[in-house]
């Protein structure tokens, strides 16, 4: 198997396969282990593979504006629900930062 067939077999990964960005990263890795360490050849620069594109990454923490925006467009019974955990969460957090602040206190007083 030589450069054109690698290619070819990662690029199969990416269009037919639908694998992960990582499953085709691992595949190539192996192929490189396999070529390089076992076989003792080089590859020559793998020319045309096609690259599995990496879904966008979505925001994991909405600013207050968006939260609010998300609120606004719940019904009302739906609303209240998410606006009790909201309020709950944002309380838990204000509880733990000062926890957290208190015990750095008691720990560096000089602060």
């Amino acid at each position: 198997m030589g450069e054109e067939e690698i290619a070819a077999f990662l690029s199969h990964l990416a269009i037919h396969g639908r694998v992960a960005a990582s499953t085709q990263n691992q595949a190539f890795s192996a192929l490189l282990f396999l070529y390089q360490q076992v076989l003792d050849r080089k590859l020559d620069y793998l020319a045309g593979v096609e690259r599995v594109k990496r879904p966008p990454k979505l925001p994991v923490v909405l600013t207050k504006k968006e939260a609010h925006a998300v609120l606004a467009h719940l019904s009302a019974d739906y609303r209240l629900m998410a606006e009790l955990l909201y309020g709950l969460v944002k309380a838990s957090l204000t509880c733990l930062d000062e926890v957290c602040f208190r015990d750095v206190l008691r720990v560096c007083p000089a602060i």
